[in-house]
């Protein structure tokens, strides 16, 4: 049994993907407070510590315009996310005739504007993008679309 007037400190560490919510206890409170991620109890007593985590949640952002010309604002087209698996990463743009003019598999690499990563540039105009990713907390993967469009 623990007892006196020394603090007792905690960490807590979440494995990828989750984040701590708070801490509890049934007869004493942590120090500074709750949600800190090192905590200190001082006990009067037998009690039950428990740190308590959420998961990350799985979220995505598909621009929907972007402006390849240069000017270090807006030039690529990147989805980005949180709380997905990058192994599952696919992404596709195709132009109004249904043509592949990009695909990735890596959720770092965005596309410039370019048909099929060569020295041709595609012209202003509406593209549909097609993305398959499955979240860390799931087992299936989904699938988004949507439209893109360029402004120089």
């Amino acid at each position: 049994e623990l007892t006196g007037d020394t603090p007792i400190a905690f960490r807590s560490t979440a494995a990828p993907y989750w984040q701590l919510d708070k801490w509890t206890a049934l007869y004493h409170s942590p120090s500074p407070d709750p949600t800190a991620k090192d905590v200190a109890f001082t006990f009067q007593g037998t009690d039950t510590i428990i740190a308590h985590f959420t998961q990350e949640p799985f979220a995505f952002y598909v621009p929907n315009a972007f402006t390849p010309n240069n000017d270090g604002k807006n030039d690529i087209f990147l989805p980005v996310g949180s709380a997905y698996d990058p192994a599952s990463y696919e992404l596709w743009i195709f132009n109004r005739w249904g043509d592949l003019v990009f695909h990735s598999t890596n959720p770092e690499e965005g596309w410039n504007g370019s048909y099929q990563n060569s020295e041709y540039y595609v012209e202003d105009q509406v593209f549909v993008y097609k993305l398959k990713i499955r979240s860390v907390h799931e087992a299936n993967e989904k699938e988004y679309s949507g439209h893109i469009t360029i402004y120089r």
